[in-house]
């Protein structure tokens, strides 16, 4: 589990990132910000392992840390719907950028061919896993 500190942290560090490359990129187009986005906030500090019953305040931190890195990205000031701004710019929210990063770690360890792992999977004890639970809760 991450300590609030380190997840604190890495949230600063998006938000530093963000405002580097909103000042270097200030003049590029919509098309090179989204790739831009895509590339630095897509993957977010092992979200995708989070079981978010046991951390929702820092779920709400990470969450909040992306959307205000989009607003600052793309200079989106005033009280405008989040959600309708990644809409528009064709980009993922923060709750399907994890959705996404979800399924595609359930995906690789349920197709995974390696001994361990599908011993664990086969185990009677993996569905009462915190972590498998939460993938169903995001996935099915």
């Amino acid at each position: 589990m991450y300590s609030l500190n380190e997840i604190q942290r890495e949230c600063h560090h998006m938000k530093v990132r963000a405002n580097i490359l909103a000042s270097r990129f200030s003049k590029t187009s919509e098309t090179v910000k989204r790739q831009l986005f895509m590339t630095y906030f897509s993957s977010i500090y092992c979200c995708s392992l989070w079981c978010i019953s046991e951390t929702q305040k820092i779920y709400n931190l990470v969450r909040v840390a992306y959307n205000n890195c989009f607003r600052i990205l793309f200079r989106i000031r005033g009280p405008h719907s989040i959600s309708h701004e990644f809409v528009n710019r064709r980009l993922n929210t923060f709750d399907c950028m994890r959705r996404r990063n979800c399924y595609s770690l359930c995906n690789r360890v349920m197709q995974s061919h390696n001994m361990i792992i599908s011993s664990l999977i086969d185990d009677v004890d993996f569905c009462f896993n915190p972590m498998y639970k939460e993938w169903n809760r995001l996935l099915f």
